[in-house]
């Protein structure tokens, strides 16, 4: 009878092995479609492309169905793999972050916390959260990076980005949606009144126009029946500072593109009026942090995901 047991507790070792190597399997198929394949998982992880295959091979085994297409020439997941690949992706996102939760779970947050997002959404936006978050955290000092352009967390020491638009797939980082952001059109009412309102995007170049760049010439991303789309534009004036344009919007000065928490001061004092609103970008904003943050990064994310959930000023 002793022996008996012991065969069943070797067996049912051996069965919660095989569980557990198909947990980190499925977890390395994600990371691997995200990376783009074999090799470049690899070398991310520096190991050899014999052990990722190889454990590939074992979960296609243990599962039983295909989950890569034969000879596609890039990394192609079959059929069965893909209508389950976007629920295994969160699944395996929110396991490492509960992982990550657990491990630092009573530490207190301390030391620096870098984050980069744009001038624009750092000004308008972020003060109040991050306000609340050095008065509940004072052993947590804050670097903000302002920057139009998306910047390397790993290169550049940055612990959080909140970026809008979509995200590169990666094995490294995981997001967070914080809410939609809808960029739009805005003239004063004394410049509609004098040069009509444009009806669609293509009017839009009939009229004076303000652009937030260095240049005369950009474009202006717009939405034409369900569908973005970029328009070629010639500024009247251009400038590089948001305020300065809004401005002289404010007096008549032509049409601005901006995001709408940019400007929700002016529409609530109605000194600018939305314009083709139609036509207006939305896109998703996300808060972007590496996998496993230490204490200090989890506590502004749980602290700005409540902020963002009653609302902004988008």
């Amino acid at each position: 009878m002793r022996r008996d047991v012991l065969m069943m507790g070797r067996a049912r070792h051996a069965k919660l092995q095989t569980v557990s190597q198909t947990l980190d399997d499925l977890a390395l198929l994600v990371d691997m479609v995200r990376a783009g394949g074999v090799r470049a998982l690899a070398r991310a992880r520096n190991v050899p492309r014999s052990t990722v295959s190889r454990r590939l091979a074992r979960l296609q085994h243990v599962l039983g169905v295909p989950l890569t297409n034969v000879g596609a020439g890039a990394l192609s997941l079959s059929e069965e793999a893909e209508a389950s690949f976007e629920r295994l992706a969160r699944v395996v996102d929110e396991a490492r972050d509960i992982a990550a939760e657990l491990s630092t779970r009573g530490r207190e947050p301390q030391g620096v916390l870098r984050l980069t997002t744009t001038p624009s959404f750092a000004d308008a936006v972020l003060p109040p959260i991050v306000a609340r978050y050095l008065a509940k955290y004072p052993r947590v000092r804050f670097e903000l990076l302002s920057s139009t352009e998306r910047v390397d967390l790993g290169t550049e020491r940055i612990d959080i980005a909140i970026r809008g638009g979509p995200l590169e797939d990666t094995t490294t980082h995981t997001a967070k949606r914080l809410g939609t952001l809808t960029v739009g059109f805005f003239a004063s009412p004394a410049y509609l009144e004098r040069r009509g309102s444009p009806k669609s995007p293509a009017e839009l170049t009939e009229h004076d126009l303000l652009l937030s760049s260095s240049r005369a010439v950009g474009s202006w991303g717009v939405q034409r029946k369900g569908r973005r789309e970029t328009l070629r534009v010639t500024g009247r004036l251009n400038a590089t500072s948001e305020q300065f344009l809004l401005r002289l919007a404010e007096e008549g000065a032509g049409i601005v593109r901006s995001p709408t928490y940019v400007v929700a001061q002016q529409l609530k004092r109605r000194t600018l009026v939305p314009v083709l609103e139609d036509a207006w970008l939305r896109s998703d904003v996300h808060l972007v942090h590496l996998l496993g943050p230490p204490p200090k990064t989890r506590a502004f994310v749980e602290l700005a995901v409540a902020a963002f959930a009653k609302g902004g000023p988008w």
